[in-house]
């Protein structure tokens, strides 16, 4: 499962709210604007640096623990299905792995914030260790070791459904977007009141990588930034395994004889 914490976003609010001071303290050290104007400016943009690295921190570190338990969901699921591998027990192997291709795909068939709809599928997981006889010390064995697994798988569900549901109040969200719009108009004060190319062009950029963190954020809180690959992807490859569809080095190695 690919994982990569996201950097870039901090580094262009960094960039923007630096250059936005600077261009305050530089217009106001040349008397382009008054110099009550320039301190509220500045004071504006550096409160507003923190606002919204604050916010931003508290969605990075929810959408990786989301991420972080999806691959926790993953791996148990797998564990779970193997442990029903071992016992040899065909009706029992294909109980599990219907519930499990059923737990899984609800994943990708219904919003993160509506993850609560398949609580009901762990106790359909339970439901299918019924099937497992417990005649023989192996099975015994492979039964407890199961349903530790989804006593654990069952936790980390409820976490998906907690880290799913959007982190960002409505009162958060009018606060943040009007901050936001207030800063768009800084900046356009600062570099569209002459007609100057080099100024103007910054006063564009910046704007544009506003718009960006901003889109950002609210994509963190949805879940929906690269939600193929950190979600989508990963639960359909797991379905795949299941039903022995996904490729594997082997075949690559049956396709190209000189594969290593």
């Amino acid at each position: 499962m690919p994982h990569k914490k996201i950097f870039s976003v901090k580094i262009v609010l960094s960039f923007v709210l630096l250059l936005t001071f600077g261009l305050i303290v530089t217009k106001t050290i040349n008397m382009e604007i008054p110099i009550e104007t320039g301190i509220i400016g500045t004071m504006y943009t550096f409160f507003y640096g923190l606002f919204i690295n604050s916010i931003f921190r508290f969605l990075d570190e929810k959408y990786m623990n989301f991420r972080v338990y999806l691959g926790d969901l993953i791996g148990m699921s797998q564990a779970i299905y193997n442990h029903a591998l071992l016992t040899k027990n065909k009706k029992y192997v294909e109980r599990m792995r219907e519930e499990l291709i059923e737990f899984i795909k609800s994943f990708s068939k219904i919003k993160a914030t509506r993850y609560y709809l398949n609580q009901y599928r762990i106790n359909k997981i339970y439901a299918a260790t019924e099937e497992l006889k417990l005649n023989n010390e192996k099975n015994k064995t492979v039964y407890s070791r199961t349903l530790s697994v989804i006593d654990n798988l069952s936790a980390t569900r409820e976490k998906l459904e907690i880290f799913g549901s959007k982190q960002l109040t409505k009162d958060t969200r009018i606060i943040f977007i009007s901050t936001t719009i207030i800063y768009i108009v800084v900046i356009a004060f600062l570099t569209f009141t002459e007609m100057s190319f080099y100024m103007n062009l910054i006063g564009v950029l910046l704007i544009v990588m506003v718009l960006f963190v901003t889109m950002m954020m609210f994509d963190l809180d949805d879940l929906s930034h690269g939600t193929y690959y950190i979600k989508d992807k990963n639960l359909e490859e797991l379905v795949e395994l299941f039903e022995g569809k996904i490729k594997t080095e082997a075949d690559d190695k049956q396709h190209d004889p000189h594969m290593l």
